[in-house]
């Protein structure tokens, strides 16, 4: 649930930056916004996978392990 609100503030940085027409930017500083707005989207999916591989790692016949 806190993943949620972490897209709704960078969200909202976005669109007061995007709205204000006092201080417009190029795009490309936009850049920064969307890549921690789509991080904050996916969080969950990404540590999934994360996970799955740590697991994986655990359970590998090489010996392999976790510390």
């Amino acid at each position: 649930m806190a993943v949620y609100s972490i897209v709704a503030a960078v969200a909202l940085i976005m669109v007061i930056y995007m709205g204000s027409v006092l201080a417009p930017i190029p795009w490309y500083l936009y850049l920064p916004f969307v890549g921690v707005f789509i991080l904050a989207y996916f969080w969950e999916k990404i540590i999934k996978i994360f996970r799955k591989r740590r697991l994986r790692l655990r359970d590998s016949p090489s010996g392999r392990t976790e510390r």
